[in-house]
């Protein structure tokens, strides 16, 4: 039982809701870290790698049995970085 409350809890954190003002103001799903980590980058295939782990995420996730809010990450991880790298020019 301890370690379903310990889990709950676990997966509880990583579905956030994060604020930062690049956004405008609007809450985005997930880590506030991978946020940071997108928005520093400035090398274009970084960003095209980060680009890819989301869309193979969300590619991989069946929609049917899947959690909506996990798809709703991956997809804003991929607006996140192919919005920075269009910023840079990538």
């Amino acid at each position: 039982m301890v370690f379903l409350v310990a889990l709950a809890v676990a997966a509880a954190g990583i579905i956030v809701a994060v604020t930062s003002a690049g956004d405008g103001g609007k809450s985005r799903p997930g880590s506030p870290a991978v946020y940071s980590r997108i928005e520093s980058l400035t090398n274009c295939s970084q960003l095209q790698a980060e680009f890819n782990t989301a869309a193979a995420n969300y590619d991989s996730r069946d929609r049917q049995t899947c959690r909506t809010d996990l798809t709703e990450i991956d997809r804003t991880y991929m607006e996140a970085a192919d919005k920075r790298m269009r910023e840079l020019g990538c």
